[in-house]
């Protein structure tokens, strides 16, 4: 289905495939680039609710910028638990990276992008994918993808309060969904996982992209974050926006395309995705 300024099509040319959607930037496209960098986009709800088609119209902006879009959907609780969305999102990366070419994908250019919970989502698959310990201890297959840059969105960082109640809890959402990480809290109770900390500086992080608001429940998840890569030497850009004359930046702005607020945060993820692209690759975005 070609249309507006992407294509989206849900088909797949090997079955058994994940439920995907796949954004393709028109133009790229119709020309027959072949190497047409990709976002792995993981959507964010909770845990438990939300699902990929929610942000089709997010996607659909990102495409036109002249990036290919993939948006995997996940088992949502109590449907299932943590893992059993980990194993999914990482399953539809194993698709990509085996069937991308036939959707003129780069295997070489990819882009993890990831909002809110899908964000701690996003952070245990980079972990899945650059550490084999942690890949092994959650029984996940490592796909070897090495990810050009990372994108998080008002992104559930932070952990702790699994493994401590003392610890603030981000929006009490840890608390209340806790059957669904019991998997989780089995696999990393007693070792140094337990701690946002120790994971993050087990991951071999490409360049990160953050954004946040003070009207975001999950700000200090950013900042603690962005505190996090500073002293790792993370090549890093944090976008923490404020109020101004009364207008609300709400959780997940960006995701919020009727507001022209919203795209210029999303220009300025581009622009960062721009400068670690491969030299050789030139973007044309739909107009």
């Amino acid at each position: 289905m070609i249309g507006g300024d992407g294509i989206n099509d849900e088909s797949n040319k090997t079955a058994p495939a994940p439920k995907l959607d796949i954004f393709l930037p028109k133009d790229a496209y119709l020309r027959g680039d072949g190497d047409i960098p990709v976002i792995f986009n993981i959507h964010g709800g909770a845990f438990f609710y939300s699902f990929k088609e929610i942000q089709n119209a997010y996607a659909a902006q990102l495409a036109s910028r002249g990036f290919a879009v993939v948006c995997p959907n996940y088992t949502l609780a109590p449907g299932g638990d943590f893992l059993d969305m980990l194993t999914d999102v990482s399953t539809a990366l194993r698709w990509l990276v085996s069937n991308g070419d036939g959707w003129q994908l780069s295997a070489e250019q990819l882009f993890l992008v990831s909002d809110s919970a899908g964000a701690l989502l996003g952070t245990f698959l980079l972990a899945c994918e650059t550490n084999e310990e942690l890949s092994s201890l959650l029984g996940i297959d490592s796909n070897h993808v090495r990810f050009q840059l990372v994108g998080f969105t008002s992104g559930m960082l932070v952990y702790d309060h699994l493994f401590d109640a003392f610890y603030p809890d981000s929006g009490e959402l840890f608390e209340k969904l806790r059957p669904a990480f019991r998997t989780l809290i089995s696999r990393l109770e007693g070792t140094s996982y337990e701690r946002t900390e120790s994971l993050m500086r087990a991951i071999a992080y490409p360049p990160v992209w953050l954004s946040t608001s003070t009207d975001d429940f999950l700000e200090n998840d950013a900042l603690y974050a962005t505190m996090l890569l500073r002293s790792m030497n993370c090549d890093h850009e944090l976008h923490d926006l404020r109020s101004v004359n009364g207008k609300r930046i709400p959780h997940d702005y960006p995701l919020m395309t009727w507001d022209s607020g919203s795209g210029e945060l999303n220009d300025a993820m581009m622009a960062f995705f721009r400068e670690h692209l491969s030299p050789r690759t030139s973007l044309t975005a739909s107009v």
